[in-house]
């Protein structure tokens, strides 16, 4: 579970070197992030704020909202954040959303391909097209053991490796120019 809060403190070190070597598109990726966050252009950059913008990147609120996630310390009804969604990607998909987790369960059970997600507080049922997108493995022996649920994995050696897959599958926006990098 630290690998994944690792890869965090590793990005936030990043974009703070780039911004104090006043790399444009790290200034322009603070400045998207500020916006999307809802919060204002910081005048001063330091490790706490990268965190909590490389944090908001991913899909939190703030670091401490993707470390108590991301170390599975959160439990079945608390904000997951978006993680698990890429709103440039994934808004292309039909995908069941659901508020309470049995009756997404119960979904997910009811017919093959079909495998649940968190979303903020609720629970969101998709096919693989949208784990591809992700950058999830659709066709591995953990969907199995993980009973296709990745709240029921949660904290576990599966729900890691999953992590990992989707942590892996965001890098790399610093290095784009500024034309390239996300809204």
């Amino acid at each position: 579970m630290k690998q994944a809060t690792d890869e965090l403190k590793t990005r936030a070190r990043i974009l703070l070197n780039a911004l104090e070597k006043q790399t444009p598109a790290a200034i322009l990726k603070v400045q998207q992030l500020s916006k999307r966050a809802r919060r204002p252009q910081p005048d001063t950059y330091s490790l706490q704020l990268c965190l909590n913008l490389v944090s908001i990147e991913v899909g939190f609120r703030s670091w401490d909202h993707a470390r108590t996630v991301l170390q599975g310390e959160a439990k079945i009804g608390d904000d997951m954040g978006q993680f698990w969604y890429d709103d440039k990607a994934c808004s292309v998909f039909m995908n069941a959303w659901f508020v309470e987790y049995d009756v997404a369960l119960a979904f997910v059970q009811a017919s093959a391909d079909r495998f649940l997600l968190p979303y903020g507080t609720q629970f969101v049922v998709v096919e693989p097209p949208y784990l591809a997108m992700i950058g999830l493995q659709v066709d591995t022996p953990r969907w199995r053991t993980a009973g296709y649920d990745l709240m029921a994995s949660y904290g576990s050696t599966d729900w890691q490796v999953f992590v990992t897959q989707r942590l892996l599958a965001t890098r790399g926006t610093l290095h784009q120019s500024p034309q390239q990098l996300p809204h």
